[in-house]
C-alpha cells in the first residue's frame, strides 16, 4: 500500500507532521520492536477493495490519533492502483491547539 499525504495548512509544523505520518503509514504493524502496535496492518491484502479501503481508513484514523495527535485526519480515500498496489490519499490538518 502506498499513501499520499496532503495537508490543508502548509506550515513548518505541518512538514514535520507529514514526515512523522510517512513513517507511521510506511511501517507495517509489528515491525517496531519496542512498540509492536506502531504502523499499519497489511491484513487487508486479500479482502475485497471496498472492505480493504474501509479497514485501512479506520486504522489510519485510529493510529494517527494515537501516534500523531498534532494531526487531524479529514479524509481517507483510494486514488488508484499502481501495479496491483492500493494507493490511498490522506487529507490532514493541524489539530486544535497545535
Amino acid at each position: 500500500m502506498q499513501t499520499q499525504i496532503k495537508v490543508v495548512e502548509n506550515t513548518e509544523d505541518a512538514a514535520e507532521i507529514v514526515r512523522c505520518l510517512e513513517t507511521l503509514y510506511g511501517t507495517e504493524t509489528g515491525e517496531q520492536i519496542l512498540d509492536r502496535d506502531f504502523g499499519i496492518s497489511l491484513d487487508i491484502i486479500d479482502l475485497p477493495m471496498s472492505v480493504a479501503v474501509a479497514k485501512i481508513a479506520q486504522e489510519i484514523i485510529e493510529k494517527t490519533e494515537k501516534y500523531e495527535p498534532r494531526a487531524e485526519v479529514y479524509q481517507v480515500k483510494p486514488v488508484g492502483n499502481v501495479n496491483g498496489e492500493l494507493v490511498i490519499e490522506v487529507l490532514i490538518g493541524l489539530a486544535l491547539g497545535t
